[in-house]
């Protein structure tokens, strides 16, 4: 089974490690450490905080979808909304650099731990500050 594909393995394990100091104010994401993933693969779902959006894309079929109609739970879906939320308020101020970055790696975490939940799906990251895929 390809480690990528089900979301539990080493790349989880380094962007997990990567995005831990943004958690507790140090954002710090290597742009690098992402390139090859980002090439290979193609999710089923992006943890993404579009103006709007329910946190949570479908990257197959388009649109998005409610975290718990794709499996999750509740607490997930619960921290991926208020996530989104944060992401909208950020929006309207413009996307702060700083802010974007945090929202960012806090989002890329949210994704690692959809990854937990939903082990037969692939997620990815897009960031809406920066208009691009990250994970």
């Amino acid at each position: 089974m390809d480690g990528a594909k089900c979301g539990g393995s080493l790349i989880w394990d380094i962007l997990l490690r990567e995005a831990e100091v943004a958690i507790v104010g140090e954002p710090s994401l290597s742009e690098s450490s992402l390139t090859d993933y980002n090439e290979k693969t193609k999710p089923d779902f992006f943890i993404d905080g579009m103006l709007s959006g329910t946190g949570l894309r479908d990257a197959t079929r388009g649109g998005y979808v409610e975290p718990t109609a794709a499996g999750m739970s509740a607490s997930l879906a619960s921290e991926i909304t208020l996530w989104q939320q944060r992401y909208e308020n950020a929006h309207f101020d413009g996307f702060p650099d700083e802010l974007v970055t945090v929202l960012d790696n806090q989002g890329i975490a949210l994704a690692a731990k959809a990854a937990g939940e939903l082990p037969e799906k692939s997620i990815g990251y897009f960031s809406n500050g920066l208009m691009k895929r990250l994970v």
